[in-house]
């Protein structure tokens, strides 16, 4: 189970460039998490108290943590993928550290930043390939 101080120490490691590892189901213990203390403030049942008061502001402060983590690693991802798009004669690669979804969302960045490169920065840079796709769409 996700405490407090795994969710800061999480929070400080994504504050580097590179993307950390992190347990595959971080989120998912986050989740378990925030649900817990939205209970504990539940079964106070007085929101005026002080207890309950100090569970609401640990309750915010973990989601502005999670979305903290979340937005940071998203950032990395996608200069990641920007970055392995735009560098010549390079193999794609699947960098390490990433979350089953993380992985599927890079995978997604990168093809599509390929694909565009490929269809807008293409025809500048070959031009004769845009005249052979040309040519094609006449001849069907």
């Amino acid at each position: 189970m996700l405490a407090r101080e795994d969710l800061k120490h999480v929070l400080r490691e994504e504050r580097s460039s590179e993307i950390k590892p992190l347990q595959p189901y971080f989120f998912k213990s986050a989740e378990e998490y925030v649900r817990d203390i939205e209970n504990e403030i539940r079964e106070i049942g007085n929101p005026h108290s002080l207890e309950s008061k100090m569970l609401s502001d640990e309750l915010q402060s973990a989601l502005t943590d999670i979305d903290i983590i979340f937005m940071q690693r998203i950032r990395k991802i996608t200069s990641l993928a920007t970055a392995l798009a735009f560098a010549q004669n390079q193999k794609p690669i699947s960098p390490a550290n990433l979350t089953e979804k993380e992985r599927i969302l890079f995978d997604l960045f990168y093809s599509s930043i390929k694909e565009m490169h490929t269809e807008v920065l293409g025809p500048i840079h070959d031009p004769t390939e845009k005249v052979n796709e040309e040519l094609k769409k006449e001849d069907e």
